[in-house]
């Protein structure tokens, strides 16, 4: 059986000694990032309530989460420049998301007591630190979350975007000097379902982080992710998400082949069903709709379990109260499924078949 993970995993392909895995969005590390929010935030919580005036001061939340992420606010005036400097340019590459990279985990080993247990001392001509009631500072977190979540996916979806145009490229060239050959036939297929195994990732990825959000407090990211990458003309996710180029070589390919290949145009589409049904549940999931499990879970935190205690018990409450969303884990099976299963566009039928050998 095996879950979401496990199926991604094995839906990877290796060819030629290169692990496609290498240039995939990495579900491993997006899945430990919503680990170290959860302890950020237990760190955060366990200060508010030891401390003596329910205050935690802009020094020690800093120090928990990282200073160079907290002073840097999430707004969208950065994007909107970009977008003006590269107006009419659809060349250039127009990232959405804030200019606040991700940083590596903070947390409170290693930092002095003093900065820890006290404010700053404020000598003349400097403002008084800060101080944050409960409400702002997990405002501030969340704000903090949304930041390295979509850095962190903006970063791998270019990552996945060049390996996709890098191999588009070739198979284009490929095409104008060998016109179509059952290899690239194959190799079309294998690049829209590294396209599709890269989108449901990616979904599966924006609707974790909703859930974590619904079950610990914050904003949810999912629609506005989304809402940006459709709104900008030229950047990675969308050229992930509609892979115009491949769509156009599968056309042409389609219309130069002289010989039949079994199954090719149906695999073709049973790889466009599959991200189909991924955007459909994402579309329930930007809704709010809970699932089953996730009704029980919201039920046991707050009705019965952890309700007058979450506060307390945040960094020792077990993970599997924390709300998980939508899964996309069937449709991931269906991939991993397809890459195990013999390609029936190995052989072909025709006049053309001793060509397209």
């Amino acid at each position: 059986m095996g879950g979401f993970r496990h199926h991604y995993q094995s839906a990877f392909r290796i060819y030629n000694n290169v692990a496609w895995s290498d240039y995939s969005l990495d579900y491993g590390a997006f899945k430990k990032k919503l680990l170290d929010f959860r302890h950020k935030r237990g760190k955060i919580k366990a200060y508010l309530l030891s401390s003596p005036n329910g205050l935690i001061p802009e020094s020690s939340l800093s120090a928990i989460v990282g200073p160079r992420l907290l002073s840097q606010p999430f707004n969208k005036q950065s994007q909107q420049q970009q977008q003006q400097q590269s107006s009419g340019d659809d060349n250039n590459y127009i990232p959405f998301v804030d200019e606040a990279s991700a940083s590596s985990s903070h947390s409170m080993e290693g930092v002095p007591s003093e900065i820890i247990g006290s404010s700053i001392n404020v000598g003349y001509g400097m403002k008084p630190e800060k101080h944050y009631k409960k409400r702002s500072a997990m405002r501030r977190v969340s704000n903090y979350e949304r930041r390295e979540v979509t850095a962190f996916l903006n970063n791998e979806m270019d990552k996945v975007s060049m390996f996709y145009m890098n191999i588009w490229q070739q198979l284009s060239q490929q095409l104008e000097e060998s016109g179509p050959t059952l290899h690239i036939a194959n190799e079309i297929l294998e690049l829209l379902a590294h396209c599709t195994l890269n989108i449901i990732a990616l979904r599966q990825s924006l609707i974790r982080y909703d859930a974590f959000v619904r079950t610990y407090g914050g904003t949810p990211l999912l629609v506005w992710f989304m809402k940006q990458m459709k709104k900008y003309s030229n950047n990675s996710v969308k050229k992930i998400v509609f892979h115009k180029e491949l769509n156009a070589l599968y056309d042409t390919f389609s219309q130069d082949c002289t010989f039949q290949l079994d199954d090719f145009h149906s695999q073709w589409d049973m790889l466009n069903d599959i991200e189909l049904e991924t955007e459909k549940k994402e579309t329930l999931a930007s809704l709010g709709q809970y699932e089953f499990r996730d009704s029980v879970i919201h039920t046991l935190r707050y009705y019965f379990l952890l309700g007058a205690i979450e506060d307390r018990m945040l960094t020792l409450e077990p993970t599997f109260l924390t709300q998980r969303g939508t899964s996309l884990t069937a449709e991931m099976q269906r991939l991993s499924d397809w890459r195990h299963k013999p390609k029936s566009t190995s052989s072909a039928t025709g006049a053309g078949a001793a060509q397209a050998a």
